[in-house]
């Protein structure tokens, strides 16, 4: 049986783990490492599956993401490109990912190797773009095997 929860409040990283700090501190089975990084602080709704984090959605403007998906398996091809010699961006490296006819930008993970189309596992993530400038509306978190 799949136990299936939801639960609203401040993420949080506490030891190992995925914190939700809201009306009560839920401790949840999701290891506190990865793309959670990037959401600490954040005032969230977090969808939970047996204790483990399957979409999280921004609940205020606070947070470089609106939303964070669940882990997928998606084909496709890692690209990198470099500015042109003599621009603003000339030595600056930028990584995407090209998939499902988009590309998103990278923002970490056990990357696949350039060039190649891959079969990977990953989150989806939604920009929040009142929060900064960007280039894709969607970046990517590449999941261990």
């Amino acid at each position: 049986m799949q136990n299936l929860q939801t639960y609203e409040g401040v993420l949080r990283l506490e030891g190992d783990n995925v914190v939700i700090e809201g009306e009560e501190k839920k401790v949840l089975q999701e290891p506190g490492t990865g793309v959670w990084i990037m959401l600490y602080g954040c005032s969230v709704r977090v969808h939970t599956r047996n204790g483990y984090i399957e979409r999280v959605e921004s609940t205020a403007n606070d947070c470089m993401y609106k939303e964070v998906g669940p882990i997928e398996s998606v084909r496709g091809q890692l690209v990198v490109e470099t500015g042109p010699p003599g621009s603003k961006l000339g030595s600056t490296t930028s990584v995407y990912f090209d998939a499902d006819g988009m590309r998103y930008g990278v923002i970490g993970g056990s990357m696949p190797a350039e060039g190649q189309d891959v079969t990977v596992r990953l989150r989806k993530l939604v920009a929040n773009m009142a929060y900064a400038a960007r280039s894709t509306e969607q970046d990517v978190f590449f999941e261990t095997d």
